[in-house]
């Protein structure tokens, strides 16, 4: 007769603990092969959402959509504390994904809970084609798409922009990887004496700066529609006035990972 043999404890603690330094090993190789495919998920939404944008454009001749406006009030003006409906860019663009999901990224889908937003400032977001924008993942270049219909700066002092003011549109964000920083919130990644490092308020670009949140790699697009994935700490070519806070005559437009406002060559910070 022959008998089975078992294995001793010291055998299976010896199995246990080589199964233990595999996984230890292999883990974190799997989470960055998961983040990697969000990352390339992200990208394939920014590219389908600047093709978008240029849908629009060609329909209203050139001319980028506002960053919001008010269907309730006169002339579009928006007044907080009014339930006043906004109409903001994401829903100018809907028509033309009729896709809610192309403004999330898979990382952090409610990067952004746009409605929860206007309504802690007293306004209800207006909806669009094939859903209400509820949340979102990426942020708008407040630059590129003005907000004449915000005060204090109304109309004819903050004008729409179209394309024809773009110099360089390979070098010029359109939308980017974002996440909503609050009213008195700190921002470690803007450093201190930026107006993003702060926000003094609820709602304005200071509130949505850029974030890498791609293992240290950011997502942005450009208006001439392309979308690229950007190192935290890369440079975007580009210099612009910014008379409206160090009154310089040319500084650098863009400033990852946190501020991807401006347009290079005509303004590098937006009117506040």
């Amino acid at each position: 007769m022959y008998s089975k043999r078992a294995f001793t404890l010291i055998e299976l603690l010896v199995v246990i603990a080589i199964i233990a330094i595999l996984a230890a090993i292999l883990f974190p190789v799997f989470a960055q092969a998961k983040e990697a495919a969000k990352k390339i998920s992200c990208l394939s939404n920014l590219k389908q959402n600047g093709t978008a944008v240029a849908m629009y454009t060609t329909d209203y001749d050139g001319v980028y959509p506002q960053s919001a406006y008010s269907l309730d009030q006169i002339q579009g003006i928006i007044v907080p504390g009014t339930g006043a409906r906004v109409f903001a860019m994401y829903d100018a663009i809907m028509p033309y994904t009729k896709n809610i999901d192309i403004y999330k990224c898979p990382s952090d889908p409610e990067a952004i809970k746009w409605k929860q937003i206007l309504a802690s400032i007293g306004l209800q977001n207006a909806g669009a084609a094939g859903g209400n924008i509820t949340i979102a993942s990426l942020a708008p270049n407040f630059a590129l798409f003005e907000d004449p219909g915000v005060p204090p700066n109304l109309f004819g002092a903050d004008p729409t922009i179209s394309e024809g003011q773009l110099e360089f549109p390979v070098d010029t964000v359109m939308f980017y990887d974002s996440h909503y920083v609050g009213a008195g919130v700190l921002n470690p990644d803007a450093p201190a004496g930026s107006p993003y490092r702060t926000p003094a308020g609820p709602f304005d670009r200071t509130n949505f700066p850029g974030f890498a949140r791609h293992s240290e790699v950011l997502n942005a697009n450009f208006t001439d529609t392309h979308a690229k994935s950007l190192k935290r700490n890369a440079v975007i070519p580009g210099t612009a006035p910014d008379p409206y806070y160090s009154g310089a005559s040319a500084v650098q437009v863009y400033n990852l990972p946190y501020d991807l406002n401006g347009i290079p060559s005509l303004i590098a910070e937006p009117r506040a």
